[in-house]
Parts: C-alpha cells; sequence; structure tokens
C-alpha cells in the first residue's frame, strides 16, 4: 500500500499522484482518460473503460514427459489464470493429442484451432464483458438437484444402474466447467478494475460467489463418490435415506436463502445442520458404512459453509 497527498485545484477538485506501477499495468498514458466511481463503501474506483478486457494472453505448454494429470493440471491452471490462446508444444503424437484435447473439453469454450505433430493451438472464446455469475450459481445448482434425485433414486432400489451413474458423472463435468469458470473470472476481475466495474460487483461480492460456487463443486463431487460406491455395492439403509434426505433440504434451503438474500433461512439451516452431523457421528458399522458417512459429511459441511456465508453478509 502507498500512501499519497491530496493536492488542491482550484476551488472544486483535489488530484493524487498515481503509482507508475499502475498507470503501465494499466497501459495508460499521458494524456489518456480515466474514470472515477464511487462505490457503497465510500472507495473511489478509478478505471479506464477503454481497456480491453479480453486482450489476448498466450502461454505455452510443453507436455513432453508429463503424464496425463500433469497435462491436465497445467491446462486447468493456465485456463484459471487468464490465459485465452493456448500453445502446446513437444512431441504430439496421437495419444498426447487425445490427453490435450480431453483436458480441453472439461472447460467452458476452449476449441482446437490449429494442429500438427510439433504443436496444438487452443483458444478460449468466452467473452468476459457478457459473463453472469449469478446464471453460472444456477446452472450448478440445477444439476446439484439433479445429481440428489438420481442418487435418492437409487437408495430407494438399493442400487444405481450404469446409465444413471454415467449421467450424475456427466453432471459432475458441467458443475466443474462452471467453477472453473468462476475462478477464472474471480482472478481476473481481481486484477481488472475494468472488469469489475462492467460487472457491477464488488470484490467482496465476487468473492462470496466464487465462494459458493467452490462449496456447490464440492457437493457435486462427494454425490459423485457416493453414486460410485451405491453403483458398485448398492445400499439397504432406511438410516442413509433419512440422512439423505434432510441434507438434500438443507441444500435447498441454503442455496433459497443465497437467492432471497434471507438470513432467517441461513440460520435455521445452520441450526438443522449440526443435528444431522450429531447424527452422522453415532454411525459406526464396517467401512462401506464409513466412507458413506464421510461423503454426507462432505455434502453436510459443504452445505453449511454457505448457509453461514449468507448469514454473516445478510445478517
Amino acid at each position: 500500500m502507498e500512501r499519497r497527498k491530496l493536492i488542491k485545484l482550484g476551488n472544486s477538485s483535489y488530484a493524487i499522484a498515481l503509482p507508475k506501477s499502475w498507470v503501465t499495468k494499466s497501459g495508460l498514458k499521458k494524456g489518456d482518460e480515466v474514470f472515477v466511481i464511487p462505490n457503497s463503501m465510500g472507495e473511489l474506483i478509478l478505471t479506464q473503460f477503454n481497456k480491453k478486457i479480453n486482450e489476448e494472453k498466450k502461454i505455452v505448454i510443453n507436455v513432453d514427459n508429463k503424464s496425463e494429470e500433469d497435462i491436465n493440471r497445467d491446462i486447468s491452471s493456465a485456463y484459471v489464470k487468464g490465459y485465452n490462446l493456448f500453445y502446446f508444444i513437444g512431441k504430439i503424437d496421437r495419444d498426447k493429442s487425445k490427453i490435450i484435447k480431453k483436458g480441453i473439453q472439461y472447460l467452458l469454450s476452449i476449441e482446437v484451432i490449429e494442429e500438427n505433430s510439433n504443436n496444438i493451438v487452443a483458444k478460449d472464446f468466452f467473452n468476459m464483458e457478457d459473463n453472469n455469475q449469478e446464471s453460472f450459481i444456477r446452472r450448478i445448482d440445477n444439476n446439484i438437484r439433479e445429481m440428489f434425485s438420481l442418487i435418492e433414486t437409487g437408495y430407494m432400489k438399493e442400487k444405481l444402474s450404469k446409465i444413471e451413474l454415467g449421467e450424475i458423472n456427466k453432471v459432475d463435468d458441467d458443475i466443474n466447467k462452471f467453477y472453473f469458470l468462476s475462478s477464472r473470472i474471480m482472478l481476473k476481475a481481481m486484477d481488472s478494475p475494468a472488469l469489475l466495474t462492467s460487472m457491477r460487483t464488488e470484490c467482496v461480492e465476487l468473492f462470496y460467489r466464487w465462494w459458493l460456487c467452490f462449496n456447490l463443486e464440492q457437493i457435486g463431487d462427494s454425490i459423485k463418490q457416493l453414486a460410485t460406491l451405491v453403483s458398485k455395492c448398492g445400499v439397504n439403509s432406511k438410516r442413509f435415506i433419512e440422512i439423505l434426505s434432510e441434507i438434500k433440504n438443507q441444500y435447498v434451503n441454503s442455496i433459497e436463502a443465497f437467492y432471497k438474500e434471507d438470513a432467517g433461512v441461513a440460520k435455521n439451516t445452520i441450526v438443522n445442520s449440526f443435528k444431522t452431523k450429531e447424527k452422522l457421528g453415532k454411525i459406526k458399522d464396517n467401512d462401506v458404512s464409513k466412507i458413506i458417512t464421510n461423503n454426507l459429511e462432505s455434502i453436510r459441511k459443504a452445505t453449511y459453509q454457505n448457509a453461514k456465508m449468507v448469514l454473516y453478509l445478510k445478517i
């Protein structure tokens, strides 16, 4: 943080000297226009609207001697950090090409635009100016509700079919796409006043929505793990069905509390969540039951975290 002294200009204005590092980073030069926007927190946002929000950001990823896991990690990391032009270099045979394309398909709006034996070029076509975080959250929410319905069906008939398990895995992939996109937007907006202003939001609200998406992604993963277990081993326990139903209701209440900014509903969800935690803590069975309990607790905890965030910010 740097300190600056106010300089009086005439009878109606004051001025400060802007840090050179910020001016350079923003792509500004002498004579350029900047815009000063007051927000609800008493702060002033200084930005240049003419700066390209979707400016090209290139990264080169060498795939030689890398496993599929390493390549996927490089792709997702670069995507979240805001790169939108991906150059994959190295010895790209048929297997490496499949790995790269598979890694790309798990991210939203990226397509391969060039390919040969030495490199693959992929581009992200998502327009940052058109993003709507709440629509992403609603998309993830709809997916999670669908997953809950499928896993409940599996519990009721004691086993999930391969088709139902495949559907759950497909829905979870969709959740991951929007979670990565939410992370990408948050990091870019935190470093781009122009993007933050175009989104008509503030840093606190931006983080709040990302944190919600983070927990929703955790819920999706845990439901997928439960589904895999039910598909392999089956479940015949009225106790687990009842607890799953409780957690599903708490999930629905927590997300509705977010939509409606209802601290009262969030508070009730937290109270009920602690009661469910006590029930889960009393279960001591075989290894399969332990895995089920751990996944149910993961869903409960993530739901609790979202309800707590609504309570803290909206009380």
